[in-house]
């Protein structure tokens, strides 16, 4: 069940939009450390260089909204749906996105360091130059995923579906976990 945002959390973004748009100059930068958004349905809303550190936006709706440059550093956000969102520069270090639906969304540069992705579902998405280094994408759906310069060393990739993902010549990692007993492969190039 989704819930509406209260007029105090609508009043606060509406000063964080203008913030943004008047590039700083006007209205107030949204920061929220700890704070709960779960549930909420924040679709096509502007969080543009949001500052939402520990956040809990478990089963919130962000579809189409734009999170460029945002922090969601150690935010959890258990099966929000982030669908054709922009993210682009964000930052999900240490962050849970467990059954997340990512579908679509562009992620270019963005940060997933140490993040949990376990079964999330990245089918289309744009990850080039992101960096997913000691992420658990265990279960993980990147299908049709564009993954160009995209880091992964010590990521978990057990069961991942990459069915025809693009750019997996050019990936980086120094070494994977790909197996249930947590074994490691070294990759050479």
């Amino acid at each position: 069940m989704t819930i509406k945002p209260s007029a105090q959390l609508i009043e606060l973004l509406t000063s964080h939009k203008t913030w943004v748009t008047s590039a700083g100059k006007t209205g107030k930068q949204l920061l929220l450390e700890d704070a709960n958004f779960s549930n909420l349905d924040l679709s096509n809303t502007d969080l543009t260089e949001a500052i939402l550190p520990g956040a809990s936006l478990d089963g919130a709706i962000l579809r189409q909204s734009d999170l460029f440059g945002a922090n969601f550093a150690s935010a959890s956000l258990i099966e929000a749906d982030l669908g054709q969102a922009l993210l682009n520069k964000s930052n999900f270090d240490h962050a849970t996105l467990a059954k997340a639906n990512l579908r679509r969304a562009r992620m270019v540069r963005a940060n997933f360091v140490d993040a949990d992705l376990g079964e999330a579902d990245l089918t289309e998405a744009d990850l080039t130059k992101s960096n997913f280094s000691g992420a658990n994408l265990e279960g993980a759906i990147l299908s049709n995923a564009k993954l160009d310069s995209m880091a992964l060393t010590g990521a978990r990739l057990f069961r991942v579906d990459l069915k025809g993902a693009k750019g997996l010549d050019s990936v980086s990692a120094e070494w994977i976990d790909v197996g249930e007993t947590r074994r490691t492969y070294n990759i050479d190039r």
